[in-house]
């Protein structure tokens, strides 16, 4: 992918971590174009585009409504974060409201790719799906990326091994996560058929409060996430094709097969120049139940059931 602009809207903890991150990810020549809508970020803005010393070739614009029109990518990370005490759809008026400001009055570049990483991350998703009228395979958001990883981590911490975990968490970025463990692997094999499903099930606790692990002591999440954010970035730009669990509106038969509404959740996508499209997908009838159980919080916060 031939890359021009590179838009990042909000530059708060996640902002900055991407922006940071774009600068040295790629070789590739072009813009990064920080629009923030609090007006308040002169001397992050500054900060950053010191950085660009280091790096011929990247430059850092402030604010440049022109260019945000002509992106090729967009990073969505503007909006409130999640209470220390609170969950994530606690926010999704608010931060829904925000997408909607941003994202409709412009008039979007055909091909343009939304990586949305502000939560809820599957109701801002769809927000901006509808808000931009993009192809549904143009608004990815990092949904159970995150998920998938932070189990991928707790396993290998809690095992001491050198064994390779790829799981697969599939539905709400959130409590009603599924790990999908028929499609989980260890060293390639399954892993529901190698693991103990107790110690499998202790390490998805983990994951399912991991964030509140972290604000313990952190304040906000922003590492693994902006990583994730960063990864389907290079996904893009490569057209590598790599299969990840990412959140995207829904496609018709997923909506029949889950007897939901239009919403967004996450399911295995192949990434690539044309963004997320849906692999073909195998459950059992008890992650099918999940799954649909998942789907249907998403749509009683999106449509207010």
């Amino acid at each position: 992918m031939n890359l021009r602009v590179v838009s990042l809207l909000g530059l708060g903890n996640v902002g900055q971590m991407i922006g940071q991150l774009l600068l040295h990810c790629s070789p590739s020549h072009y813009i990064i174009n920080v629009v923030d809508p609090s007006g308040e970020i002169d001397g992050t803005y500054l900060d950053l585009s010191h950085s660009t010393a280091l790096y011929p070739g990247k430059s850092v614009e402030l604010n440049n409504m022109d260019l945000l029109g002509e992106s090729d990518i967009i990073f969505h990370c503007a909006g409130s974060g999640v209470p220390s005490h609170g969950d994530r759809l606690s926010i999704a008026r608010e931060n829904t409201e925000l997408a909607e400001t941003i994202f409709k009055p412009i008039s979007w570049k055909s091909t343009a790719i939304v990586i949305v990483v502000s939560n809820p991350v599957d109701i801002i998703t769809y927000t901006v799906q509808r808000a931009t009228g993009l192809p549904e395979s143009q608004i990815i958001g990092t949904g159970t990326f995150l998920d998938s990883i932070r189990l991928d981590a707790s396993m290998n911490q809690n095992s001491r091994s050198n064994d390779i975990y790829k799981n697969v968490v599939i539905g709400e970025h959130g409590s009603s996560m599924v790990h999908a463990r028929s499609l989980s692997t260890i060293n390639g094999k399954k892993l529901d058929e190698n693991v103990d499903s107790k110690w499998i099930d202790a390490c998805l606790d983990q994951t399912i409060h991991a964030a509140k692990t972290i604000k313990k002591t952190q304040g906000a999440t922003y590492h693994a996430v902006s990583a994730c954010a960063i990864r389907l970035f290079q996904c893009i730009e490569k057209n590598a094709g790599e299969v990840i669990p990412v959140s995207r509106v829904l496609t018709d038969e997923h909506q029949l097969n889950l007897g939901c509404k239009p919403i967004a959740l996450s399911l295995p996508c192949s990434i690539g120049t044309n963004g997320a499209t849906p692999t073909s997908l195998s459950l059992t009838e008890e992650e099918l139940v999940q799954l649909k159980k998942s789907a249907h919080v998403i749509e009683t916060v999106q449509y207010g059931e």
